[in-house]
């Protein structure tokens, strides 16, 4: 039986780096090098793995193999992210020399870093999780403001009780770090962002909603070479953890209108 991709709930951050291991190598040998790092820090089941390579492979019209059905939207999502559509590549096909199935990727450099951050993160002995991350910085921002005291403040109050190890590495983490330095420094326009796309200032949006827009929106000003999509479908997936029933699709809203407003950075 083919790898069942339900035994691993696959991440954004997942199939950035499979994507990133089949435009690097294009093989579906697991005991390639670059497969296998990427397998080892995704770390699902070996069929499982080649079952995804097998699907970003029918997403490459530019690769003579058969199409693949039910390919997941959010694979889909992660390929138009950094890739070529399909127009483009059926004109590329009629054209000569024979293309190369790397063509197909429209922006690899901007794929290969943030793979790199990625493994950066996942191969660090201290690492913590971007969700895990992602959730730190909420809390800080939600105590933040039912304490009516800064965030760096809060942050400080957070490490002072902080009882566990990994606790402690979230808090400490530069991604976290960053993103509540942002929210201190840009709160002014942060808010503003919220308001204008929420159509309401973000003091009348619940609570948890209203830290989980600042914490996105602190990391959409800090980290403008990250994936935007990745960073508003983590917000939407920790609202449907912590906020009000259909909060997320608040979040959703407000998130993806913001992030069309902000500059693309270029880097």
């Amino acid at each position: 039986m083919i790898g069942n991709l339900k035994n691993h709930k696959w991440t954004r951050e997942d199939d950035i780096l499979a994507l990133d291991a089949y435009f690097r190598c294009g093989k579906k040998s697991v005991a390639d090098p670059i497969v296998a790092r990427a397998q080892s820090a995704i770390n699902p089941e070996t069929k499982s793995f080649m079952l995804k390579l097998s699907q970003i492979r029918s997403l490459n019209l530019l690769e003579s193999v058969g199409g693949l059905s039910g390919v997941p939207m959010q694979l889909r999502e992660v390929w138009a992210e950094y890739c070529r559509d399909d127009s483009w590549m059926i004109w590329r096909l009629q054209q000569s020399p024979a293309p190369d199935f790397r063509e197909a990727c429209r922006d690899i450099s901007r794929l290969q870093k943030d793979a790199a951050d990625i493994f950066r993160v996942r191969e660090s002995p201290l690492s913590v999780p971007r969700r895990e991350a992602r959730k730190a910085a909420m809390h800080i921002l939600y105590a933040a403001r039912a304490q009516d005291i800064s965030a760096a403040d809060s942050l400080l109050l957070m490490r002072k009780s902080a009882s566990s190890a990994r606790e402690k590495s979230a808090l400490n983490d530069a991604m976290v770090q960053s993103i509540v330095a942002a929210a201190d420094a840009s709160g002014e326009e942060i808010e503003q962002h919220i308001s204008d796309a929420a159509g309401r200032a973000s003091e009348k949006i619940s609570a948890v909603e209203s830290a989980i827009l600042r914490t996105a929106v602190a990391e959409l000003l800090s980290h403008p070479r990250s994936g935007r999509a990745m960073i508003i479908d983590e917000a939407v997936q920790i609202a449907k953890q912590f906020g009000s029933e259909g909060g997320y699709k608040i979040v959703n809203g407000a998130l993806d209108k913001i992030a069309a407003q902000l500059p693309q950075s270029d880097a």
